[in-house]
């Protein structure tokens, strides 16, 4: 069952974004029981020429693919996504995390309507699945509309 989340103060977490608009409901967002898959791997060069003209990219172009599940928890739960990122120098986070530009995303639920909303249009409403069964991995993300 889901509980109130903290109240929200920015100045505990400095550099914690906080997007300029009233969300419903306000972040920190909290998730439970979440089944992850990673997909780790180098960019080829000339992929990397993709990127934005201000971007570039850190650690030799280093990519990864992230979808999961969030069966439970606070604001966004339940939900599972899809989204696509490559590491990029010169935006790290307050705590030293490497910058992650995320050109493609697919979140279910009400993920789905907030992070379009309130993060990035790259983002999209959409259904994703994810299915382990011993050796044997399934993922799907498909768009609405």
């Amino acid at each position: 069952m889901a509980t109130a989340p903290p109240k929200f103060d920015p100045a505990i977490i400095p550099g914690f974004y906080v997007p300029p608009v009233d969300l419903d409901p306000r972040p920190p967002y909290q998730f439970r029981g979440c089944t992850h898959l990673f997909l780790c791997g180098r960019a080829n060069p000339a992929h990397l020429a993709l990127l934005p003209p201000t971007l570039r990219p850190v650690r030799d172009g280093y990519w990864s693919i992230i979808i999961f599940q969030a069966p439970e928890g606070w604001g966004m739960a339940p939900f599972s996504a899809f989204f696509f990122g490559v590491d990029v120098a010169g935006h790290n986070s307050a705590d030293g995390n490497v910058a992650v530009y995320t050109p493609v995303g697919t979140y279910s639920g009400r993920a789905g309507q907030i992070m379009p909303r309130d993060y990035s249009p790259a983002f999209r409403a959409g259904d994703v699945t994810l299915a382990i069964q011993g050796d044997h991995i399934h993922a799907e993300a498909e768009l609405d509309g």
